[in-house]
């Protein structure tokens, strides 16, 4: 048992923020971070070169059914104005869908360009210098000729075994990683910023005069407590009615979260005991046995 007369001499004592809680919302914040982070990495670096890797394949898509149809060396192969072609053959697919063939490969390949925002004619236009890098991190030059780009990206998308794929990007995807970053950081700085208020937030108690002092610096005695709300005790709040008495708390209702400071719980029960000492509930004597209950 606590020596109160020891605790009273050394004066008020400050409530400590409880290590449970703070440990608790820190790693909460922690991995909503490490979510966020992660976001950002696919939103700028994994989804963009899956996207990229997904516009080349369905460009050697696209020139490998003009070669098909004999129509590679046409011009359809360079596309100077990318964007109003895109808007062309998207409005072309709303109104009737369009089927397998030319039309539906371009826009599908555009449409990729589109999502890592490559949608431009430095990146559709033979010849040009794409923007991505081979092994060796160099620029890869394209070609004048169309057969040479289909050339070089066959012998990119095509092994011994068959040819290689790529799984486009939806709509959303990128869209949707930008999102949970903002989610997770924005939680995390909304959860290290509930425990900064917490930690400013001070509670504390002077033993021999039963004095509760609220962050505010109001202070109460057991006297000044009307009632003792306990109906959210089971979430660890209690509210106080104060008094109409008090000279700054007049009638209003204190709620005091118990989880977050260790030691605020049994200072409240005390002011309770003090201030209500007809609610304590009184220890129950054994009820007597009776000589057959004792016999059976």
């Amino acid at each position: 048992m606590t020596d109160t007369t020891d605790t009273a001499a050394a004066g008020p004592v400050t409530a400590p923020l409880s290590k449970g809680w703070t440990r608790q919302m820190v790693l909460i914040a922690l991995a909503m971070l490490a979510l966020g982070l992660w976001g950002l990495y696919d939103a700028t670096i994994k989804y963009p070169e899956r996207g990229s890797q997904a516009a080349e394949f369905l460009e050697y898509q696209y020139l490998q059914t003009l070669e098909t149809n004999r129509t590679l060396l046409t011009g359809e192969a360079s596309i100077a104005d990318p964007k109003a072609r895109l808007q062309q053959l998207q409005a072309k697919h709303r109104e009737a869908d369009l089927g397998p063939g030319p039309e539906r490969d371009l826009m599908l390949w555009l449409e990729q360009l589109s999502l890592i925002g490559k949608l431009d004619p430095a990146n559709t236009t033979i010849p040009r210098t794409d923007f991505r890098t081979d092994e060796n991190k160099a620029p890869i030059a394209v070609k004048a000729s169309p057969q040479d780009r289909l050339t070089f990206l066959r012998n990119r998308w095509t092994t011994a075994t068959g040819t290689r794929s790529a799984s486009p990007l939806s709509t959303f995807d990128i869209p949707f990683q930008w999102i949970i970053l903002v989610v997770g950081v924005g939680f995390a700085v909304y959860l290290f910023g509930l425990v900064a208020i917490a930690k400013s937030k001070k509670y504390s108690w002077d033993a021999a005069q039963h004095r509760l002092t609220l962050p505010n610096g109001a202070t109460l005695v057991p006297a000044d407590i009307e009632e003792f709300d306990k109906r959210k005790w089971h979430r660890l709040y209690i509210t106080l009615k104060v008094r109409d008495s008090h000279p700054q708390l007049a009638g209003q209702r204190i709620t005091i979260d118990l989880k977050r400071y260790e030691a605020v719980e049994p200072w409240v029960l005390e002011m309770e005991k003090i201030a209500f000492p007809e609610n304590q509930a009184e220890p129950q004597e054994p009820a007597p046995t009776s000589p057959t209950s004792a016999e059976t």
